[in-house]
């Protein structure tokens, strides 16, 4: 082989390594893609599986305003007969405050009736 040849030899023989070596780091390269790809395929299923387990747990939220809404809504009705029964027990109470001093004043006129015609009134604790 002459000397030309050689170095051609040697040329190639060093291109050929530095192009395995590359195939290497491109393989190597496209084996950790391949982990990363299985790695996110996972979180993203992951994530997937809380996603429907969160919509599971506000479908049951969801279902328990409901039941809060409508309990609500009972009580709603329930509390304005009681406001109407207390209003109308306040008006009655509005009347029957009048009478108090219409009775002090009977039972004053009474003391004086009675002291006018001597009669001894029986007092009450």
């Amino acid at each position: 082989m002459s000397y030309q040849g050689s170095q051609i030899f040697m040329v190639q023989n060093n291109l050929e390594a530095k192009v395995d070596a590359l195939i290497e780091k491109v393989d190597h390269g496209f084996a950790t893609m391949d982990r990363g790809f299985t790695l996110m395929e996972k979180g993203f299923a992951a994530v997937a599986a809380d996603i429907g387990e969160i919509r599971e747990d506000l479908s049951g939220v969801h279902t328990k305003l409901e039941d809060l809404t409508e309990a609500v809504k009972g009580n709603s009705s329930r509390l304005k007969v009681v406001e109407d029964r207390l209003n109308a027990v306040e008006e009655g109470l509005d009347q029957v405050k009048g009478f108090s001093k219409e009775i002090d004043h009977v039972l004053a006129r009474t003391v004086v009736i009675e002291n006018h015609l001597g009669i001894k009134s029986v007092k009450m604790a």
